[in-house]
């Protein structure tokens, strides 16, 4: 599955889960005027950051990420945008899947998800591999 999320000539975010079908706009309380928040410099591209979720039964919300995001930040993120769509997506209960970023492993993050009983899938650690010939 891949989750795309694009912005369309009037500035509005959509996300959706390779179909058009599913693709959803991001809900009013996170919309913004996408192109005023988009400023390259003279060494750095246009870009914006959002953090989304999905499930084999839709997508979730889609918030926009402003500035640095730290392991405090992606806490409240999952307290108001992970928790409340996986619910709304899986109510009968849901394994919550991240990589090892290190705001995603950071001790406030991992206390949360503990103290919420929230079951997080085993993700191994990205490493490269070199091969000797």
């Amino acid at each position: 599955m891949c989750m795309l999320v694009g912005v369309s000539s009037s500035g509005n975010v959509w996300c959706g889960v390779m179909s058009p079908r599913l693709a959803v706009r991001a809900n009013h309380s996170s919309m913004y005027d996408v192109r005023r928040a988009m400023q390259g410099t003279v060494n750095h591209q246009k870009s914006i950051n959002v953090w989304g979720c999905f499930s084999w039964k839709g997508v979730g919300d889609l918030h926009w990420v402003k500035g640095i995001l730290t392991g405090p930040e992606y806490r409240k993120i999952l307290i108001h945008h992970m928790v409340p769509s996986a619910n709304r997506l899986n109510p009968e209960g849901f394994i919550f899947q991240q990589d090892n970023d290190p705001k995603h492993t950071s001790n406030v993050v991992k206390k949360y998800l503990q103290n919420k009983k929230i079951e997080v899938m085993n993700w191994p650690a990205q490493k490269c591999l070199t091969l000797h010939v």
